[in-house]
């Protein structure tokens, strides 16, 4: 029998378990760090070829049970909090007004360029985006819904685009204007020292909603470009500047 525990101090012989049994014979004990430990080194390279998944579900293991992560975890949390006192000390009221506005600045830009996909879409639905050309205005969405306060500040206004007639490959087009300050949506890591709080930014990429933005599928290079009108610009200004980059994007990559 084997007694897997937590405890630096542990008394083998007065666990329940060590009734009518021998300790160092029939009984042993282990504790939770010491486990991990022979178990990580035992891995070796056969962590490379494992299931993901099981990789994920042994580090969540070991995360909720071994008392020195935890505890190392616990003089992080000591030192942030420890380090965050000692810089607000004296600027708490500023540090409250600033969050509040910054709240209200996410909340309007969000608002806005809400208002301008609104206002494309309802006129890409009737003409094509493009002047004289066949393209169609496929699906459309806000990315992300929902958020947190001081969360990932990333909201993208995202076209998929359709050329009728074309192949499957190179059929769908998808366009986004969104402001960020600092983001990683899984993909993408933007720079924060890049931009401003007034810039708008672009991207455009094969495929549709859901797609795996990987670099065999971007179409903008750089990736993410600024795009030619800030946040501070009237709303009719910044879809002149968004159509003038989905028309760009377009007709170079179908072409026309």
């Amino acid at each position: 029998v084997i007694v897997l525990h937590p405890f630096n101090n542990f008394v083998l012989k007065d666990h329940p378990s060590a009734q009518g049994l021998v300790v160092e014979q029939d009984l042993f004990d282990v504790h939770y760090d010491e486990l991990f430990s022979n178990a990580l080194g035992m891995l070796g390279e056969y962590s490379l070829d494992a299931d993901p998944r099981a990789v994920d579900l042994l580090q969540q293991f070991i995360d909720n049970y071994s008392p020195e992560r935890k505890q190392k975890k616990m003089d992080n949390t000591a030192a942030d909090i420890t380090q965050f006192v000692s810089q607000a000390n004296g600027i708490e009221q500023q540090l409250v007004n600033a969050r509040q506005s910054f709240e209200k600045y996410t909340e309007a830009v969000r608002s806005k360029l809400q208002t301008v996909h609104a206002d494309l879409i309802s006129r890409w639905a009737e003409e094509s985006p493009v002047n004289g050309e066949s393209v169609m205005l496929a699906d459309h969405w806000e990315w992300p819904k929902q958020r947190k306060p001081f969360d990932n500040q990333y909201y993208a206004q995202s076209f998929k685009l359709e050329k009728p007639g074309s192949s499957d490959v190179d059929r769908i087009i998808t366009c986004e204007f969104f402001f960020n300050i600092k983001f990683d949506d899984g993909y993408v890591v933007s720079d924060p020292e890049s931009g401003s709080f007034n810039t708008i930014w672009y991207k455009a990429y094969w495929g549709g909603r859901n797609t795996s933005q990987k670099p065999e599928v971007r179409i903008t290079d750089p990736y993410d470009q600024t795009l030619d009108a800030k946040l501070t610009d009237s709303n009719e200004d910044i879809k002149k500047a968004v159509e003038a980059a989905v028309e760009r994007t377009l007709k170079t990559c179908w072409n026309i």
